[in-house]
This record gives structure tokens, sequence and C-alpha cells, in this order.
């Protein structure tokens, strides 16, 4: 008899039944998976059986991974690692005033207490047996001389009062003046933020290209880390101290921060500080000297 499946050895399509049931083509090969099942009709239903492809589990199977509540306080932490990292680089290395340290600061305790973030655990503490819970306002940036209510002009205290009045928002509203999801790319942001606070002539394409050319130290945060917490983080957030996204991604993202400081910690930032900005590029237009 002939089948539409060939032989795996010999290629022939010709075949025999023998009497234990198994198929043999006409060299001898025997015809691997095939079956013959019987109905209680008698009907005898013969065929080669198809073969199950493996399929793979794209759930990681180390379970080590951090989640939930701790995945936050990790990337609550890192973010602030690396802000303070790359602040402190500014100063050094830029000549930008110490001021922006402090302002730094204090924009990122005021995100901290509006989003009402928590750090479930310390992930630079030098032994794991003296993890605990600490104050997520413990930035590693250094101290404030002054509170962040008298450096920004905002009042700590009724900032979720004002989150209750815009209870008749509808949902797309609400998700549209709700604070971003917590990247590392963020820092991006909060550096800029913090130079617009300062009303120093510096644009947000400024700090994209000093950390895509490697001039802020953008990746070096990932090497504060210790090898015992990066081993638990998740394959996507590693990626991001690798990649930064496009300045209109990060536009996108800053408006959405912009509306959020002002609806929730009544600060608006003030707009760009256009003469300082336009002295800054002038040199750049190619005018004639004379015009200087």
């Amino acid at each position: 008899m002939k089948s539409s499946n060939p032989c795996e050895r010999c290629g022939t399509k010709r075949f025999k039944k023998k009497s234990d049931g198994t198929m043999v083509c006409k060299n001898g090969h025997v015809l691997l998976g095939w079956t013959e099942e019987t109905q209680d009709e008698g009907i005898i239903y013969m065929g080669k059986r198809r073969k199950q492809k493996k399929v793979h589990s794209n759930v990681e199977e180390d379970k080590g991974r951090f989640i939930g509540a701790d995945r936050d306080s990790v990337i609550l932490q890192i973010c602030q690692k690396g802000l303070s990292i790359l602040v402190e680089h500014c100063v050094r290395e830029f000549g930008f005033p110490d001021d922006i340290q402090r302002i730094a600061q204090n924009l990122w305790e005021l995100y901290v207490v509006s989003t009402e973030k928590s750090v479930t655990f310390d992930i630079f503490a030098e032994n794991e047996e003296e993890l605990g819970d600490v104050d997520a306002n413990e930035a590693k940036l250094p101290a404030a001389t002054i509170t962040v209510e008298d450096e920004l002009g905002v009042d700590l205290g009724v900032m979720h009062d004002n989150v209750d009045s815009n209870d008749d928002n509808n949902d797309e509203e609400k998700y549209m003046h709700a604070w971003p999801q917590l990247r590392y790319s963020n820092v991006i942001l909060f550096i800029f933020l913090t130079f617009k606070y300062a009303r120093l002539p510096v644009l947000l394409s400024d700090v994209h290209r000093w950390c895509t050319t490697s001039q802020l130290p953008y990746m070096e945060t990932l090497h504060s880390i210790p090898e015992r917490i990066v081993r638990h983080l998740d394959k996507a957030f590693i990626y991001t101290f690798k990649h930064i996204p496009s300045i209109h991604i990060l536009y996108a993202s800053l408006v959405r921060f912009r509306i959020c400081y002002k609806q929730y910690c009544g600060l608006v930032f003030s707009d760009a500080n256009i003469p300082v900005i336009m002295h800054r590029l002038y040199p750049h237009f190619g005018l004639p000297g004379a015009m200087l």
C-alpha cells in the first residue's frame, strides 16, 4: 500500500502492515509513529501520529525576581541613587552651582511624598540581615538645610486635599493626570526640572545629549548597585540602564510630570528663561561679530 508520508530513511512511499500492527516499507524500515485505533463499530483508523511541538514558556525559571512592593522599592532607591550620582557629576564636572543638589533633593522628596511611595528594605545595606524598613525620604543626596515647603513654596499638608477635589473627573482625565510610572530614565526629567527650577539655561535636549554621549554617567548607577540586588532584577528593568528613550518620549513624560507637580503638589514651573537661553545660544547663530 502507498502512504502519503515517505519513509524517513529511504524515501519510498510503499509500505505494508505486519501482523504485529507495525508498518514497514519495501526495504524493511519501520514507519515510526504509526498508530492503529479501533472504534466500537470495528472501523480501523490508521495513520502517522503528528510530532508534538515543544512549547517554550516565557516564564523565567528563576523565581527569585523582585515583584510587587519589593520591586517598586528597589526601583525607587535605584532612581534616587542615579539622581544623586548625576546631579553630583553636574556640580563637580560641569561647574553648576551647589544649590542644584538641594533643589534636586527637594523635588525628589516632594515626588515621593505625593506618590506615597515607600521603601520595604534598604538595598544598599552592607549586611543582608540588617535589611529593614527605612524612610523613603532618607535620600542619598546631601541633606537640605531648609524644608521642602520653604524651598519650593508648597504646602505638603494640602496635597491630598487637592487630589480629593478632582474626584469628579472622568477616568481618562485621571489617567492623563496620574503620575507616570517610575522608570530609571525619569532621572533625566528630574535633572532637567532641577535646572528649570533654578532658571539655568539648560534644555531637555542638553541633558538627553549628555546622557547619550556619556558626558553624564547615566549607566554608572548600575555599577553602584550591590551584586546581590542586581541578580534579582528582571531583564526588562536592567535594559533601561542601557537604553535612553528618544527626546519625544521624554518630552511626553515631562508634560505629565509638570501637570502632576502642579495638581498634586501646587508647584508650578516657570516658562523657559528665554533671554538667558538666547544669550547662551547667540554665538551659535553665525551672526557678524558686530552684532554679538
